[in-house]
């Protein structure tokens, strides 16, 4: 196989006439599950260094939302759940996951991510053909992380209501160095929303990201929300208190080969001063695609030119 996969850097979003008269009219509504609409295209990762209450509160409230992570008692997760006024997606994983699901259903938490570094895998399927079983009404459940068109297939079938794409690209993340696998993110995120757009399920984009652009090449690409990490791991805010590591570090469970590492990340302020600065590039970035909407880059099949080497020199500050 000698497909070239191609991340953020490696491409540039063709400009084309724009049409908002203000920049701050472009509208930021997404879909976070099929059916479910958020006002910002951002979550915050779910990750022990990101997300817990005061993070999902504070996402909330800016109109995105937080991603509560899993290493950590169920009791915990449900104490944080409330703290954000009942609204954030709670994390679980495959081990223990169902009766962590149950534990949680029972405190009326509806809306879920089954979290796993290799999401297309048979003990995934199982766990969520359990869950949908259980309750396909009013259970929204996202689940990831994979970066094919043919993991998202077999998770749209098993009703996936939408898909976390990324292996590999985060910035604390070891997965393509300890194992070899993996695919670069803009063209798994192309790939995998190209798929789930026939069926009409969101993608949210997790891992690679360094800046509003990135965010709107992931949007272009087919995303419908971005997940971030290290960007808002800088915030008072985050769970880490300055300290960013990786879900599959071994700071968090001992790896004898560890798939994540461990940094330490200046305290910058607010994360709603990262997050208003993030969202003025975005509505930038709707500008010069001509448009007026997230979902309107999303589903508009932007052109993009593969860049050559020197272009990264020639696209940053030189000041």
């Amino acid at each position: 196989m000698t497909n070239v996969g191609l991340s953020y850097d490696d491409v540039l979003l063709v400009p084309r006439k724009g049409v908002l008269s203000k920049r701050a009219e472009a509208d930021l509504s997404t879909e976070l599950f099929r059916g479910v609409e958020i006002q910002m295209p951002i979550l915050s990762a779910n990750m022990p260094s990101v997300t817990e209450g005061a993070m999902a509160a504070e996402m909330r409230r800016l109109g995105g939302l937080g991603v509560i992570h899993r290493f950590q008692p169920v009791e915990a997760q449900i104490v944080q759940w409330k703290q954000s006024g009942g609204s954030a997606i709670v994390s679980i994983g495959v081990n223990d996951g169902w009766e962590r699901f149950k534990q949680l259903q029972a405190e009326q938490i509806d809306w879920f991510c089954i979290d796993v570094a290799h999401g297309h895998h048979q003990q995934i399927n199982n766990l969520l053909t359990t869950i949908k079983k259980f309750n396909s009404g009013y259970v929204k459940v996202m689940v990831g992380n994979v970066a094919t068109r043919d993991a998202v297939l077999d998770l749209i079938e098993r009703g996936a209501d939408a898909i976390k794409v990324g292996v590999g690209p985060g910035a604390a993340c070891r997965t393509r160095e300890v194992t070899g696998f993996g695919v670069p993110q803009f063209t798994a995120v192309e790939d995998c929303a190209d798929v789930a757009a026939e069926y009409g399920i969101p993608v949210v984009a997790d891992g690679g990201i360094k800046n509003s652009g990135d965010i709107v090449k992931a949007i272009a690409a087919g995303a419908s929300t971005v997940m971030l990490g290290k960007l808002l791991a800088h915030s008072n805010e985050a769970a880490g208190e300055g300290h960013y590591y990786g879900n599959a570090s071994e700071q968090m469970n001992g790896h004898r080969a560890p798939e994540g590492v461990h940094g330490e990340v200046p305290i910058y302020g607010p994360v709603e001063d990262i997050i208003k600065e993030l969202l003025w590039g975005v509505r930038s970035g709707i500008s010069y695609a001509g448009l007026t909407s997230v979902m309107e880059l999303r589903d508009a099949c932007i052109p993009y030119i593969q860049v050559a080497p020197g272009v990264a020199a020639e696209s940053g500050t030189r000041v």
